[in-house]
């Protein structure tokens, strides 16, 4: 909603919180929103051992295999009490907590490459991933842009409306479009009437969920 003009835009679909960056998510009745975007949203990572370098299944060719993974809270986390331990589960029957003393070995032998599974941010941030705007193959590394708190490639909180997702099938009508590809924190049922991709219209304006002005 914006202050000035007071329009209502949605109302909130689903709340979907992903435990460890670039595994799937799961989705959440309520959330707890905080400096840094949502409890418990990505505040666990992969680093590859090899090199220092945050996992990311958008550098496909290494890190693909992170998006057969699942990753939930034992129980979701508050901000009374330290960070739960997380379940870490495939289809084919990986079923690992992060207290297990082997943890970052099975992820590795699953992965196929040396990693670590962590919630500190390494003193100097780098992530890999293909430049979506060329195309031949390009890696760029985005460290420098990522968000200052917990895993984030640049924002904390990320928003998806059902008139953006609408606006793609109508483009595209044979290709599905499964809100789950776009990994949102917050997927918003769009006030009847808005249609396309009404997001860009929020740029330099302020969201506020959760909360009603008079």
């Amino acid at each position: 909603m914006n202050t000035k003009s007071k329009e209502q835009v949605g109302v909130v679909h689903s709340i979907w919180q992903y435990a460890v960056k670039s595994m799937n998510g799961v989705k959440i009745e309520k959330a707890i929103f905080k400096n840094g975007g949502i409890l418990g949203d990505r505040d666990y990572a992969l680093i590859d051992q090899t090199n220092n370098k945050i996992a990311s299944a958008k550098h496909p060719k290494k890190w693909a295999k992170l998006l057969e993974l699942s990753a939930a809270f034992v129980e979701q986390p508050t901000q009374e009490k330290q960070l739960p331990s997380i379940r870490i589960t495939s289809s084919n029957g990986l079923d690992i907590l992060s207290t297990d003393q082997n943890i970052d070995e099975l992820l590795s032998d699953f992965i196929g490459r040396p990693v670590k599974l962590t919630t500190s941010r390494p003193s100097k941030m780098s992530l890999e991933r293909l430049d979506p705007l060329e195309t031949e193959e390009t890696i760029l590394d985005i460290g420098d842009i990522m968000s200052k708190s917990k895993f984030y490639d640049y924002a904390d909180v990320h928003l998806l409306t059902t008139a953006s997702l609408e606006m793609l099938k109508s483009i595209s009508p044979k290709q599905e479009f499964d809100v789950r590809r776009f990994r949102p924190n917050l997927v918003i049922e769009t006030t009847s009437g808005m249609s396309g991709f009404v997001e860009n219209n929020w740029v330099g304006k302020t969201v506020y969920v959760g909360k009603t002005f008079d």
